[in-house]
């Protein structure tokens, strides 16, 4: 109804003015009350109207005034006093009215479910909804379910924590905590900060929870936000008590295109790219503005996340950062959602002492952040690893004049898409991040349920499975029958002499195993397991096999050189297509690995045209394949570049 008179307005006031004979200078005069009447609708509907009555009141109060004035002009120009027809659409018009007033209220649950992106309106019975209101940009929820707090903008889940502090906290709480807490690691004086987004407030809280920000402004575009994220309570009482913490309601780039502000850090989390009208804050010119309102040693913590996107729209973003910020680092905190800490001038030395002041250290604590090796290993890599990312995509950066992002990023998300190859090069397997950006891999000494992160998952999966190899064990790997299966199925290949018949069995298994656990440890953890190894008699084994456990030997070393010289040689060895499709594609990836780690860029090139067409190219290794041809052409242009 409120559609059907809206859309008969304006030609009935254009009727009733022709008939009147006011000539057809009288539909110029229509247009221009009508976009008069646009103009102060959507100021009174935006800044009076939803936050004053919520979207549903407004929009029927404007049916009401739209049926009302059609009903007027019917009868204005009608010829007779009285008609059926004008009695009919009033009386229909009444009905209507009382129908939507009485049966047109939105289920709370099904308004907030987020059905556009799961295909379900309906929730759990458990989940209750304590905050829902219509604010001037947004409708936002805060939903309630075992124990855990939602806050959601049009249904869309934003953060999400714990309620209690005892809990084991969720992915969204790591994430928000190092969001806050990487200031403090990477400034050396971060006296002001700017946060974009308010989110669930725990960022803030967070970094309320150091004494070294003298300022902590938020820019916030929906009050509504503001408002509902109270209801997490003391889990960010901090964000609202703290007289450092000050909000600014007003969109990004406005409120940093309209003043000359400067900060030392900017925090950045707004909601996902394919939200309408947040890709904007992707760009390269707005990482522009950005730069220009930090300080000369400041820094920009950008979230960015790979689920419901691919690779190439990731990369299009990160390449507008990294084209402001050269010196850009990138960590992962949870599975999926990404931190990159941008420097503006030199990277400083991190400041660990800055993390052991209080409420901060609790803060951290409780989210599996106890020491240094808690962060390193979600760390990625550095200015490098993403230079030769972009590379490798061909991307150019996203920019507001190619608004690439705005128009795929929500089909991406209709196809659940994952832009896992960035976070692919520090767990696929073999230490591509410990060769080319001198990363070394981790394992935490201690492990517990907040470490909700896909590294540390790595990390103790590739445990497990020396524990199972090395011992017989298996019981430590739980419900992850797959690599029970692999690693005990190794073991028991391994007990006597592999028939030659069985090396492409064998190579299978081990290569399996491989793939969990070689890039995942440190050397150190790697003895006794691929460096010489205790579970299997490498000297009484074939020839194949025993070159095999040579180069796995070498790689578990760290020796760029070994790794190379191995890889190569048994890759011209005319019986190594034996070894399994896995196994060879192993020994590509470590051969070109060495070469890089050798200072021999050229031979990368060189390896893939020699025995790059015989080697089975998959899904998991093919990104890190042309990530290290991107990775060698990214390192002949810069010694061609200082050569001149």
């Amino acid at each position: 109804p409120a559609a059907f008179f809206a859309g008969m307005t304006l030609p009935l006031f254009t009727l009733a003015l022709l008939q009147k004979g006011g000539g057809e200078q009288v539909i110029g005069r229509v247009y221009a009350a009508n976009t008069l009447g646009a103009i102060v609708g959507v100021l009174l509907m935006m800044h009076v109207l939803t936050p004053l009555i919520g979207v549903r009141l407004s929009v029927m109060l404007a049916a009401i005034a739209d049926a009302a004035l059609g009903l007027y002009l019917i009868r204005a120009v009608s010829p007779a006093r009285r008609t059926v027809g004008y009695a009919l659409g009033a009386a229909a018009t009444v009905m209507a009215l009382v129908a939507v007033t009485l049966g047109g209220r939105i289920d709370p649950q099904q308004q907030t479910s987020g059905v556009f992106r799961t295909g379900y309106a309906a929730q759990s019975d458990d989940v209750s909804v304590p905050y829902l209101r219509d604010g001037k940009t947004a409708t936002v929820s805060v939903k309630q379910t075992g124990g855990m707090g939602l806050i959601a903008t049009n249904g869309k889940v934003d953060a999400s924590m714990m309620l209690s502090e005892r809990a084991v906290p969720t992915g969204d709480e790591i994430t928000m905590v190092m969001a806050g807490s990487l200031p403090y690691l990477h400034h050396p004086d971060p006296r002001r900060v700017a946060v974009i987004g308010w989110g669930s407030g725990m960022t803030v809280h967070t970094l309320a929870g150091s004494s070294k920000a003298q300022l902590i402004e938020t820019i916030e575009i929906e009050p509504a936000m503001y408002e509902g994220a109270k209801l997490f309570g003391p889990r960010v009482a901090r964000a609202y008590e703290d007289p450092r913490s000050q909000v600014r309601f007003e969109d990004a780039r406005t409120y940093f295109a309209t003043g000359n502000r400067k900060y030392d850090v900017v925090v950045s989390e707004p909601s996902n790219p394919w939200v309408s009208g947040v890709a904007s804050l992707f760009t390269h010119e707005f990482y522009g503005f950005i730069k220009h309102h930090l300080e000369p040693d400041g820094i920009l913590v950008q979230w960015l996340h790979t689920y419901e996107l691919n690779d190439e729209l990731l990369g299009t973003m990160v390449a507008a950062l990294v084209s402001e910020f050269p010196n850009t680092e990138v960590y992962v905190t949870n599975t999926t959602d990404l931190i990159f800490v941008a420097h503006k001038g030199r990277v400083a030395p991190p400041d660990w002492s800055a993390l052991r002041e209080e409420p901060l250290a609790s803060e951290l604590k409780r989210v599996g952040l106890l020491r240094p090796d808690d962060f390193a290993i979600r760390r990625i890599g550095g200015a490098q690893v993403l230079a030769a990312h972009v590379r490798r995509l061909g991307v150019r950066p996203y920019s507001d004049f190619y608004p690439t992002v705005s128009l795929n990023a929500p089909r991406t998300r209709f196809k659940r898409d994952l832009a896992d190859s960035l976070v692919a090069l520090a767990d696929n397997g073999l230490p591509v991040l410990d060769i080319l950006d001198g990363r070394p891999a981790r394992v935490l000494a201690h492990t517990q349920e907040a470490d909700v992160s896909r590294l540390t998952e790595a990390a103790q999966l590739a445990l497990f499975n020396r524990q199972a190899l090395m011992t017989g064990d298996a019981s430590a790997l739980g419900n992850r029958t797959g690599q029970a299966i692999y690693a005990a199925a190794l073991r028991q290949a391994s007990s006597g002499v592999v028939a030659q018949k069985q090396v492409a069995y064998w190579s299978d298994l081990a290569g399996s195993v491989v793939d969990t656990s070689l890039g995942q440890l440190p050397a150190a953890e790697l003895e006794g397991f691929w460096d010489r190894p205790v579970w299997i008699d490498v000297s009484r084994q074939p020839e194949l096999v025993q070159r095999l456990m040579g180069v796995y030997e070498a790689t578990a070393q760290r020796d760029a050189a070994k790794m190379y010289q191995t890889a190569v040689a048994l890759l011209r060895q005319k019986d190594s297509s034996e070894l399994s499709p896995k196994s060879r594609e192993h020994l590509l990836l470590i051969a070109q690995l060495g070469a890089i780690g050798s200072g021999m860029p050229a031979q990368v090139a060189a390896i893939d045209r020699e025995f790059g067409g015989s080697v089975r190219i998959t899904e998991r290794f093919g990104p890190v394949r042309s990530y290290l041809l991107a990775w060698a052409d990214g390192e002949q242009s810069a010694a061609a570049a200082g050569g001149r």
